[in-house]
């Protein structure tokens, strides 16, 4: 925090789109399940067209929503936040001052977490996007929070810098 006048100054800003392998894997499950649906056609006379119109629309819906969707991280002078844009309007939100422990590292997002958003692992959650970089947090509890991104020195750097200017309680 700027202390002198009270505001926070932000220091890192990273957006991530989803890999074009995840955005892509899913769409074409989804069009080889619309496909069935429509090769299929009603499943009873008189039933219509109206559930495999209502799959499809749910489908494209999902399609859509996953192409919007984006990984930010902010770093301000005194917390990180990352979201997934635009349906998590506030996100996770960590305070600098209870971070132990800042480490850029590359990982596994299947092994590791299951794959890629906001998913529970063996060792803690993680936000992810796209690759298999990220900087891992320790906080003062013993959690941690994983999160991705493209460039993990730059993003490790804002946040040891933020940590180390940020007032413990207690302190």
């Amino acid at each position: 925090m700027d202390h002198a006048a009270g505001k926070r100054v932000l220091v890192y800003r990273e957006v991530q789109h989803f890999s074009p392998f995840v955005v892509g894997g899913t769409i074409a499950l989804l069009a080889v399940a619309l496909a069935l649906i429509a090769l299929l056609g009603p499943s009873s006379p008189g039933q219509g067209w109206a559930p495999p119109a209502l799959a499809a629309v749910i489908m494209v819906a999902a399609a859509s929503a996953l192409l919007m969707l984006r990984l930010v991280t902010e770093v301000d002078s005194h917390d990180v936040r990352v979201r997934l844009a635009p349906f998590q309007p506030h996100g996770r939100v960590v305070v600098l001052a209870d971070v132990a422990a800042v480490r850029p590292l590359q990982y596994s997002p299947l092994r590791d977490y299951g794959g890629w958003g906001i998913r529970k692992g063996r060792t803690g959650w993680a936000y992810n996007a796209r690759g298999d970089r990220g900087v891992l947090l320790t906080l003062g509890s013993g959690d941690t929070l994983l999160i991705g991104s493209q460039q993990p020195e730059r993003l490790a750097a804002a946040l040891a810098a933020g940590v180390s200017a940020a007032v413990r309680p207690g302190a």
